[in-house]
């Protein structure tokens, strides 16, 4: 996989990932997940991916600095999001979360 993270998405997954990890149900980044509407295996599988693609554990993406701007959401709009899902995950992962409901069969699978 050769496409890149965006800063801004880097930050999010990491916010994220930290308050999964922290317990914290209404934290900025799950605010701002159920505003968007975006089921969290979706954000777990780019998490995981961002993981994959630094060669960083997990656990040393979650246990490292937090970020001092403030957390917005990095894709500004479902198109952009959808385009971003496509680009950063395999396939096989697309279809995984379609299959299990995370993903709208329509979104991104345009493969």
């Amino acid at each position: 996989m050769s496409t890149p993270f965006l800063p801004a998405e880097v930050a999010y997954l990491i916010a994220w990932a930290r308050e999964d990890h922290q317990g914290l149900a209404s934290g900025p980044a799950r605010t701002l997940q159920r505003q968007h509407g975006v089921q969290a295996a979706v954000l777990g599988q780019l998490f995981a991916q961002l993981s994959t693609i630094t060669g960083r554990s997990q656990y040393e993406l979650v246990e490292g600095p937090a970020t001092e701007s403030p957390l917005t959401w990095p894709w500004p709009t479902q198109v952009v999001f959808e385009a971003r899902l496509k680009a950063l995950l395999p396939e096989s992962t697309v279809h995984y979360l379609e299959e299990i409901g995370a993903l709208a069969a329509t979104e991104v699978s345009s493969y």
